[in-house]
């Protein structure tokens, strides 16, 4: 498997998580403190930590349909950017 079919499989799975999260009433702009929340939930079920999920993570809830910039601010805050 390579990275780009990574990416959308895990699109494909996030896509509910980011229905919901986008159709939440704004509490900070663009959601991004609700994707931190995200990025850290599933980082803290990751089996490994490995250099870069979080980026990965990012870019899959992009294609799923996340604000980019939302996703954006939550990996800096976070520290991964």
């Amino acid at each position: 498997m390579n990275l780009t079919s990574a990416i959308n499989d895990l699109a494909a799975d996030f896509r509910p998580l980011v229905a919901a999260i986008e159709a939440q009433p704004l509490t900070t702009k663009n959601h991004y403190s609700d994707y931190m929340s995200a990025i850290t939930r599933i980082l803290d079920h990751s089996p490994n930590h490995i250099n870069g999920l979080a980026l990965v993570i990012g870019l899959a809830l992009v294609e799923a349909g996340a604000s980019r910039q939302g996703v954006v601010e939550a990996l800096k805050a976070l520290g991964h950017i």
